[in-house]
């Protein structure tokens, strides 16, 4: 298969029509299979239109034929019949006997030269332009410290580059430190991520990311449109807007509240931490109850990774945007009193809202615990089509095995957005007992 570089090197010849029939079906084979080469061919063809609007003005409306033959140089050729006006023109201008003929054979080289430079100037400025603007547009965050031997891997590829101050963050771009070194994160939201030493971090989402190993320190304002979660191999964390620290060494996962909120998932099981508290999911699988500890003390780390100003406020100006006032769509939280009776499953009622198209409900994560203890009794996922197959615009959600020892319930009911973006409104959830009738909330 031909080179990128050698169709880069006939990108122009291509667009003047002077390739031949077999240079020009290759060029064409090549398109085809390389998008690379495809956007070079449209960025070179978007510099000739400039070329072409910019010169227009002094565009020839005549031909020079004439013109130029009078005066090439005379030269000893004997015309044949066969040839052409072009012909003539090639031989007399190959063949100057005087100043003027190597003047006029210079002076075309020269006219190149200037358009050549020209057009690489517009093509610079344009291209250039063009990036930052992309990069802004569809970008989740950048780089604003990185110390020590670290890794950017775009797209989560095969290249790596090193980690730099300003650097662009996208989708599904990952980050890898080695030991001694750090990288702090400005995501829009906005959210602070600190990548301690010996760290994998992948990037998702602006709201979204995923541990491999290591740990990471977050600071997760609570302004946004939606809830940011964090995922490791052993478990995955909710956050109701907080600042905490999750690390994942040694087959553990262990999730660290300097204040705020936040749930920690594994499976079915989990558990709601608040400020000082800890929780650890096990090699095995199991989760640890909350213990106190100095949240501080523990991630005392992440402190020693300040942001670097001219970075910081790089980000401010490109690329964060003023949330909306108010705190996330967090949890909606209800407290049932079941009166001692046995509860079988829960009834989820909303109103209505006139112009919705109820496909796009999104789904919801139901969090049941008992409010005495705190202790989980479910978890379960209500996909958006649950709602938009209900009649009557209420929802049986069962319970796993019926609860019989719980004077009362904490339900929480946490919007997850992969179905769809909508959320219930005014929504209402009561206990169901086995003769049908229903336990008011609290």
């Amino acid at each position: 298969m031909v080179s990128c570089t050698r169709i880069e090197s006939t990108l122009q010849a291509y667009i003047d029509g002077e390739l031949g029939d077999s240079d020009r079906v290759i060029f064409e084979q090549h398109l085809e299979d390389c998008g690379v080469c495809r956007d070079s061919l449209k960025k070179q063809q978007r510099t000739n239109a400039i070329l072409f609007t910019v010169f227009s003005e002094d565009r020839l409306s005549h031909s020079l034929r004439s013109r130029i033959l009078t005066h090439l140089p005379l030269m000893e050729v004997t015309p044949r019949d066969s040839d052409s006006v072009v012909d003539l023109i090639n031989q007399r201008a190959k063949n100057p006997r005087t100043l003027w003929g190597i003047v006029g054979r210079l002076m075309p080289v020269a006219a190149a030269a200037i358009l050549v430079f020209v057009a690489l100037i517009l093509n610079y400025s344009y291209n250039s332009t063009d990036a930052n603007e992309l990069a802004t547009a569809t970008s989740v965050g950048m780089v604003t410290q990185a110390r020590g031997s670290t890794d950017h891997a775009p797209g989560n590829g095969p290249e790596v580059q090193p980690a730099e101050l300003q650097n662009y963050v996208l989708r599904g771009d990952r980050f890898d430190t080695r030991s001694g070194s750090s990288i702090m994160i400005a995501l829009t939201g906005p959210t602070a991520l600190k990548i301690g030493d010996s760290s994998r971090v992948l990037i998702k989402d602006a709201r979204e990311i995923t541990l491999e190993f290591g740990q990471i320190w977050l600071d997760v304002s609570r302004d946004g449109s939606k809830l940011f979660k964090v995922h490791t191999p052993r478990g995955d964390v909710t956050v109701f807007g907080t600042c905490f620290a999750v690390s994942h060494l040694n087959d553990e996962t262990t999730v660290t509240v300097e204040r705020g909120e936040v749930q920690v998932e594994k499976g079915n099981d989990f558990r709601a931490l608040e400020r000082g508290e800890q929780v650890r999911v096990l090699a095995s699988g199991s989760l640890t109850e909350p213990s106190l500890v100095d949240a501080k003390s523990v991630n005392a780390w992440a402190r020693r990774i300040m942001p670097d100003p001219l970075s910081e406020n790089a980000f401010a100006k490109r690329l964060q945007v003023k949330a909306p006032s108010g705190e996330l769509p967090a949890r909606l939280v209800y407290m049932v009193n079941t009166y001692g009776k046995e509860v079988t499953a829960l009834r989820l009622y909303w109103q209505p809202q006139p112009g919705l198209n109820v496909t796009s409900y999104c789904a919801y994560d139901l969090y049941v615990s008992s409010e005495a203890s705190g202790a989980p009794i479910m978890h379960k996922k209500i996909e958006g089509n649950q709602f938009k197959d209900a009649e009557g615009f209420s929802l049986d959600v069962p319970m796993d095995s019926p609860v019989t020892d719980a004077t009362s319930l904490e339900i929480r009911l946490v919007p997850n957005y992969s179905s769809g973006g909508s959320e219930l409104s005014d929504v209402d959830i009561k206990c169901v007992v086995p003769d049908k009738k229903t336990v008011e909330p609290s």
